[in-house]
């Protein structure tokens, strides 16, 4: 069934022949409930497919920014280069997120985190990181890094996102700095047993 397409921009090109549109200078989509800005793109409405730079900015379900973007209508799939995406408070960052039917991703060279600054006081670093949206985080293997400097590594990583009490390691809201009284200090790691 056909769904509408809604677009702007600065500069609008229809190619018949080609049957795509290619829009330019602050260009904007909407389709369903999905909007997309960017600085350039172009809609291949045979293939059902988009292609976006400059800033790409997707807003659904989940908010996903990056460098480059794609994204197969039909399919209801995409990849972001160079993206970032928050969900429950923290920021996943990637040099690649690929989004599935069923809303997972899959995060290549992906930092965790739930600082804001651009480079993040601390984060978690995998090369494999997998998101279910309500459900879990699994990542393989995860490295903490403050600043760039390795602390320590696990082999894999495990983070229920559903809602209620449940066992599992708290992640942490890492307080951490330096005092007269304690020395240099990380506070709120541990591990909960929930019974």
């Amino acid at each position: 069934s056909a769904e509408d397409v809604y677009y702007s921009g600065g500069s609008v090109d229809f190619e018949m022949t080609k049957k795509t549109i290619d829009i330019k200078k602050n260009g904007q989509l909407i389709f369903g409930s999905m909007k997309l800005t960017a600085e350039h793109i172009n809609l291949d409405t045979t293939e059902r497919e988009l292609y976006a730079e400059g800033e790409p900015l997707v807003e659904d379900s989940e908010t996903i920014a990056g460098v480059n973007l794609g994204y197969n209508f039909k399919h209801k799939t995409g990849a972001v280069q160079e993206g970032v995406t928050t969900f429950d408070d923290y920021y996943y960052v990637g040099d690649e997120i690929r989004r599935f039917p069923d809303t997972t991703m899959k995060i290549c060279g992906g930092k965790m985190t739930s600082c804001d600054r651009a480079e993040p006081h601390y984060h978690f670093w995998s090369d494999k990181m997998k998101m279910r949206m309500d459900d879990k985080v699994v990542a393989a293997p995860i490295v903490l890094r403050i600043g760039n400097v390795p602390v320590f590594a696990l082999p894999f990583y495990f983070r229920s996102l559903t809602e209620g009490r449940r066992s599992g390691i708290l992640f942490p809201s890492f307080d951490f700095g330096w005092s007269s009284r304690e020395g240099r200090y990380i506070r709120d790691f541990g591990y909960y047993w929930a019974a």
